[in-house]
């Protein structure tokens, strides 16, 4: 079948064979070669598994006893790219097998999504758009009819210009399939016409505006793909439909267990249990004194530092900062791509100044533009939990450009404001630093067998590290470092003023305002959290320098190192003894209930010396409550593996 016809193929049913070891369970173990055999058959038909939501298993032999019992996949959904290109939400039920040993394969090729509440799709700023020529005239008349009607905010007139480009789109250029299509017949027929001048040229003009709606077509997938693989080069529309029916599918959010035991399936159901599950995460719990936090924080903005980031803000700025943001990354509430604002610049670029430098200047956040979707990304598969969703802030380039300002002045003054325990995100600094550091701390630990006490290397994880930031917690810190006054409250007009709605499955629910939290997809969010963080590595810095704990060394003359931090991820190390495991966990407690923190204590973990003594590991686990004690190198959260030292050079792979 596959050698016949290159066309869109879904083969589907009982295959009688598994692809893999772990897609059977009991019996005996299946030859490799015929799954091997198997696996060449899909290859050379081009056709890639479909997955599926259900029981993994889809045939049982239905033995009454667990000895004897045998399950297996043996159904499946498989399709070449044609036919994924075409269905690119299609989804995959693993069914009740009811009064059959196989369980039902069923495949649905159609979803009825709700945009916006009703219906209303919301506008998309095509980039294919661009290729257009009369794009500009189109959106210069949008934006001068928004003048015309006594429109005066920038989010007004961009408002009336994504309305004269829908318009325009779907009465001028409609579908560009169907253009593609009725211009190819036309040079079908103007290629059997008798020769003439007139013939030959009309001939060109065809195939010039067929390459033309070709790579409109291309820059419409590529779009929506978000891969950066191809930046420039060959088309490659198979690869981009490909990319993008891999990600709509994987983003899929099935159903989600309630925590009662039950399963929320219903789509508008699934919008209001996620938009609660959210408006309860980001709603302020501040139960602790941060002014005990706060004593332990020393200043280190100085006046120099403060005359700098309030220096005047200049054009040249705002539009260093437009530039600086992907051309087709995924855009806000507005629809606007980066792209749009670069390329009609001319237009649009005095009113935004004017508005980015009213703003910064201590104005109000303009309307709307801090509004702000949050998309939801599967962390693994198959999604059956909220919290197997990670949060990505999807914010208005308007609001962006301001926050790109801001970062670029902050990121000047944090390699002297943040300390040398923290290696992420710090210009001039390398995460790599604090890795290598960790890795040579580690094996000097493991290393360790003589000794009257041991050593201890905890590996701390910090669960929404970004999404339960108190906002009370980095104004008070950045008050304490010495941010002046200015400074500090566009930091917090910036915070205050957004305004979040939830998209599930192509839904967006209603708006609600946060209490708290960074935006993971805010230019400015990992600065900010930085200055959060030193809290904490202020209060283990000042328990070492009073000796309530003992840093690691792994030498006599080598300095002493009681943390090292990696963004939201640490790693502490201490003396194996109660002393040090109780001052750690004061500091913990205190630092999760005045930050708004959470320590995950089933995904941290605990590393002993060899010479450390079973009452001190017992000692240490129970008043941490971390359970997982391990020697493997994975539970220490680090990209790097060491290899092996050899005459003093560390030699080591990603």
């Amino acid at each position: 079948m596959h050698s016949q016809e290159d066309v869109p193929w879904l083969c589907a049913g009982d295959f009688n064979e598994i692809l893999y070891q772990h897609e059977k369970e009991g019996g005996v173990l299946r030859p490799q070669a015929q799954m091997d055999r198997f696996r060449e058959a899909l290859v050379d038909c081009e056709l890639q598994d479909l997955g599926f939501e259900g029981d993994v298993y889809t045939w049982r032999n239905n033995n009454r006893r667990a000895q004897g019992y045998v399950r297996e996949r043996l159904d499946r959904a498989l399709a070449n790219m044609e036919w994924r290109a075409h269905f690119a939400t299609v989804q995959v039920l693993n069914g009740d097998p009811r009064h059959s040993d196989h369980r039902p394969v069923i495949i649905s090729t159609e979803r009825k999504e709700v945009r916006n509440g009703g219906g209303r799709k919301a506008f998309f700023f095509e980039a294919a758009w661009l290729e257009e020529e009369n794009c500009e005239e189109v959106v210069r008349e949008g934006w001068e009819l928004g003048v015309a009607e006594g429109l005066t905010r920038v989010n007004q007139l961009v408002g009336r210009v994504a309305g004269n480009l829908s318009v325009w789109s779907s009465n001028v250029l409609g579908v560009w399939e169907k253009r593609r299509k009725k211009l190819k017949k036309e040079l079908e027929c103007c290629r059997r016409r008798s020769l003439s001048d007139d013939v030959v040229t009309r001939e060109a003009v065809l195939r010039f505006q067929i390459d033309k709606v070709e790579e409109q077509i291309d820059i419409y997938w590529k779009q929506r793909s978000h891969t950066r693989r191809l930046e420039k080069g060959d088309r490659n529309t198979k690869f981009f439909h490909a990319a993008c029916s891999d990600r709509r599918r994987r983003n899929r959010i099935g159903p989600l267990q309630n925590g009662e035991g039950g399963l929320v399936e219903d789509e508008v159901e699934k919008q209001v249990f996620i938009t609660n599950y959210f408006m309860q995460l980001f709603t302020s719990n501040v139960n602790g004194d941060v002014q005990q936090l706060l004593q332990a924080v020393q200043p280190r903005v100085t006046p120099a530092m403060n005359e700098q980031l309030m220096e005047d803000f200049t054009d040249e700025e705002i539009k260093e900062a437009l530039d600086s943001i992907g051309d087709l990354k995924a855009p806000g509430p507005d629809g606007m791509a980066a792209i749009f604002y670069k390329k009609f610049w001319g237009i649009v670029g005095r009113r935004i100044t004017d508005e980015v430098l009213e703003f910064l200047q201590g104005g109000a956040m303009p309307h709307q533009w801090n509004e702000t979707i949050i998309s939801l990304i599967p962390k693994v598969k198959q999604p059956d939990k909220v919290t197997d969703l990670r949060p990505i802030s999807l914010c208005n380039v308007l609001y962006k450009i301001i926050s790109k300002v801001l970062a670029n002045r902050l990121k000047k003054i944090l390699p002297e404001i943040i300390s040398e325990n923290q290696s992420a995100f710090v210009p001039g600094r390398l995460i790599s630093d604090n890795i290598l550091i960790a890795y040579e701390l580690t094996h000097s630990l493991r290393k360790k067998k003589k000794g009257a006490e041991g050593w201890a290397a905890i590996k701390l994880d910090t669960s929404k590290a970004y999404d339960r930031v108190e906002w009370s917690f980095l104004q008070a810190m950045m008050i304490k470092m010495g941010f002046c006054h200015e400074w500090t409250q566009l930091i917090m007009n910036c915070l205050m003023s957004v305004s979040y709605r939830v998209k599930v499955n192509g839904d967006i629910g209603e708006s609600f305002a946060p209490g708290r939290g960074l935006r993971q997809g805010d230019p400015l969010s990992p600065y900010l959290f930085l200055l959060c963080a030193e809290g904490f590595s202020a209060l283990l810095s000042e328990a070492e320098g009073a000796g309530r704990i003992k840093g690691m060394k792994v030498c006599q003359r080598a300095p002493s190192i009681s943390h090292l931090l990696f963004a939201d991820d640490s790693l502490l190390l201490v003396r194996a003894n109660r002393e040090n495991a109780e001052e750690v966990q004061r500091i913990l407690t205190l630092y999760e209930q005045v930050s708004g923190q959470t320590i995950n204590k089933a995904k941290s973990a605990v590393l002993f010396s060899a010479n450390t003594r079973d009452a001190d590991r017992i000692a240490l686990k129970n008043i941490l409550q971390i359970t997982n004690e391990t020697m493997n190198d994975r539970y220490l959260g680090l990209p790097v593996h060491v290899g092996s030292s050899r005459g003093g050079t560390l030699t080591f792979s990603t």
